[in-house]
């Protein structure tokens, strides 16, 4: 149990358990990391930056390799636009997260939910 508080208060006292659901998402985002050279190593470009609504999206890139990611930080559901011309004319395949991405005006449009993300790897056209 965690009772002590870092500045000598008392504070209520709460039983401190492991939690296998965050510990199994946080293994598999470390596989997919440990799985992809763009991931590890690649350059960063981010391709969206909305501090207003907390939302980042960014590409890493490495050798002929691509990978997206997109970030909603915020405790909203959000709709995600990233102008395609960031994207290289590519197709994307999600590797982690649910959310079906459409093109439309030029855009890469995708809804993210509360405090969730997504990846995506660069696919042969």
């Amino acid at each position: 149990d965690e009772a002590s508080h870092p500045f000598g208060k008392q504070r209520l006292s709460d039983q401190n358990r492991f939690n296998k659901d965050l510990f199994d998402h946080y293994a598999l985002l470390i596989k997919i990391r440990r799985s992809s050279d763009e991931l590890m190593v690649g350059d960063f470009k981010a391709v969206l930056t909305d501090d207003a609504n907390d939302v980042l999206a960014f590409v890493r890139s490495f050798k002929n390799k691509r990978a997206l990611v997109a970030v909603n930080n915020s405790r909203s559901t959000r709709t995600v636009e990233i102008p395609a011309r960031e994207l290289h004319a590519m197709k994307w395949k999600s590797v982690f997260g649910s959310t079906k991405p459409t093109m439309k005006d030029g855009k890469f449009i995708m809804t993210l939910k509360p405090k969730s993300g997504v990846i995506f790897k660069a696919t042969a056209s």
